[in-house]
């Protein structure tokens, strides 16, 4: 199958929101997400997002990619999986998503959005740090900058 940004798009818009209207306890809601193959497809997805990075030739879409990336590894922490409809990413895709990041941040490469989702994440500081620490130097500062900067305004607000 072609990675394409629109069809991996189009892929995780399908599998979002899979959980709802879901009933019984939050148990019996995982495990059906794991019987019916949320969890494996949003694995997928995540590698599928993972090799669009690495094969495409445009500036562009990497960057896109490597956002959506971060955005899943992120949202893998930060709620419960029966309402993401993520159990565990690729641990070796995860590290190596957060190693393009630390290039990304070493070369200047973060738009104006990207910087403002890294601000937001940071909230989880255990989501990007975790894997950071302590060979993604430039990721590290970069993270641990932004929780001083904006800990006390922004993320005691949104936790």
């Amino acid at each position: 199958m072609i990675n394409t940004l629109d069809v991996l798009a189009a892929q995780e818009v399908k599998l979002y929101g899979t959980a709802k209207g879901l009933e019984g306890s939050m148990e019996a809601k995982e495990q059906w997400l794991k019987e019916a193959g949320i969890f494996d497809e949003y694995t997928k997805l995540h590698r599928r997002y993972f090799e669009l990075l690495e094969q495409t030739g445009s500036a562009d879409l990497q960057l896109e990619a490597l956002k959506r990336l971060v955005f899943l590894n992120w949202y893998m922490y930060a709620e419960p999986s029966i309402y993401t409809e993520i159990n565990e990413l690729d641990e070796v895709v995860v590290a190596a998503s957060y190693l393009w990041l630390d290039r990304y941040i070493m070369e200047g490469k973060l738009d104006q959005e990207f910087t403002w989702m890294l601000s937001y994440y940071s909230c989880w500081e255990y989501a990007i740090l975790g894997y950071s620490k302590p060979n993604l130097k430039a990721l590290t500062q970069f993270v641990t900058l932004l929780i001083r900067m904006f800990f006390t305004s922004r993320c005691t607000n949104s936790q």
